[in-house]
């Protein structure tokens, strides 16, 4: 039996909350849900998430057999609703842990959150519930998108959100209206673009920083004629002006424009020239406008010049980094022949040994050094690998973080970013002033 600890999951009423989904009606007698959830969890960590996996993991936790059967039969509805469920409050319960990164960039707000998704490809015969792009003769492939926006202030989700490949981001755009309040900041790539959230996070206090989409019409304050960047931008080396945004809409936001790296402007242009959609024929305005790191933003110039919004849109690639490592080292997107519950549920899980990692490692490690060892900072990257490496802290992320204070030399000599001069890393880039 898993011996009871005071962390991680002891706060939460495992067993009533299986009673309220359904899960189980009685006290079992031999798989608990916390038994099958962990066991979940650690098939997937060791990338085989397979019954006869997931039954002998189990095995081992309560130190009896147990059968592929006995899972089979325990992969329902109910066990998704579980762990969906839990995977909720285990995301409220980290407000009470997270603690604010000391960071002169985004001192001004309360939090800052980074949105994105991920895709996961899944057997061809789920594609009737997780619809995904078709091939050459029409036939549907199957994959699911994990919606995702993290608070890098505290180092915390805010929400994850499964769904079909064939909703698009901007579909999801109002999410994270549900998770801030006035002071917050939102770090968001174009896929999300929509005049009207904007608005909507103007009017309750809501700050954003966004790539501006090339189609969307600008408008000069003062005269409301329509203000033409291309023209502006040929003739200065960078911008950093007040519009209206949008033909109706007509959004007071703040325009800041930078010239990109040769080499990277190049890169973009070649890709637009060679895009696959032959029906987009670039203009010579957008290829030329290709060049520039274009922004929209409500941050006034009191709080950022226009270098810091530049610095503060190249952390949005940190969201980029965490799918990294969930796919890399806890695998995450290594799904196989299985059910659309068994889907659901290895994904819930992972992503409840997600969150925790996040706060309980992470998040404590990187505080750690902030104050400790300020030459050591921690790589997200090789603190995942770590765990995937030595297989059993898997289990110490969710059952007992308190484990940690043991471990803080290995993890401080072997998970910490390499030092070197002509790149910052992930930590330097989010204080640039230290």
């Amino acid at each position: 039996m898993i011996p009871a600890v005071s962390n991680a999951l002891d706060q939460f009423d495992i067993n009533n909350l299986a009673r309220q989904c359904g899960l189980i009606q009685r006290t079992p007698k031999k798989i608990q849900p916390l038994h099958l959830l962990l066991a979940l969890i650690k098939s997937g960590i060791s990338a085989c998430n397979s019954l006869s996996s997931i039954a002998q993991n189990a095995a081992f936790i309560i130190k009896d057999t147990v059968s592929k059967q006995a899972v089979h039969k325990k992969i329902n509805p109910r066990l998704v609703k579980f762990i969906s469920s839990l995977l909720e409050l285990v995301l409220v319960h980290q407000i009470r842990h997270c603690i604010k990164t000391s960071t002169t960039l985004f001192d001004y707000f309360k939090t800052v959150s980074l949105e994105d998704s991920t895709t996961i490809s899944l057997p061809f015969k789920l594609a009737r519930f997780f619809p995904g792009s078709k091939n050459k003769t029409g036939k549907n492939f199957a994959s699911l998108k994990i919606q995702a926006s993290i608070d890098i202030l505290h180092e915390k989700f805010l929400y994850f959100i499964i769904t079909p490949f064939t909703k698009n981001d901007q579909s999801q755009a109002a999410n994270i209206l549900k998770h801030v309040s006035a002071l917050s900041l939102i770090i968001r790539d174009l896929g999300y673009f929509s005049l009207n959230i904007f608005q909507q996070m103007i009017d309750t206090g809501v700050f954003f920083l966004s790539r501006l989409r090339s189609d969307v019409k600008l408008y000069n304050p003062e005269s409301k004629k329509e203000f033409n960047l291309f023209k502006s931008l040929k003739s200065c080396r960078s911008l950093d002006i007040n519009l209206l945004m949008g033909a109706s809409h007509r959004i007071p936001v703040r325009l800041i424009a930078m010239p990109l790296k040769p080499e990277i402007a190049a890169e973009r242009r070649r890709k637009a020239k060679n895009n696959r959609d032959k029906r987009l024929n670039p203009s010579k305005e957008y290829l030329f406008l290709l060049g520039w790191s274009i922004l929209i933003t409500n941050v006034p110039n009191n709080v950022w010049n226009a270098q810091n919004a530049v610095e503060a849109y190249s952390l949005r690639w940190r969201i980029e980094i965490i799918f990294k490592a969930w796919k890399s080292h806890f695998h995450i997107d290594q799904i196989h022949d299985a059910s659309k519950h068994m889907v659901e549920a290895y994904v819930y899980s992972m992503l409840v040994y997600i969150a925790f990692f996040q706060t309980h490692f992470y998040a404590y490690l990187s505080k750690l050094g902030q104050q400790c060892n300020p030459g050591k900072q921690i790589s997200l990257m090789k603190l995942a690998k770590f765990i995937q490496n030595n297989n059993f802290l898997s289990m110490i992320v969710v059952l007992d973080p308190d484990y940690i204070h043991q471990l803080t030399d290995f993890l401080f000599y072997y998970c910490t970013y390499e030092k070197r001069t002509k790149r910052k890393n992930y930590v330097e880039k989010l204080d640039p002033l230290s």
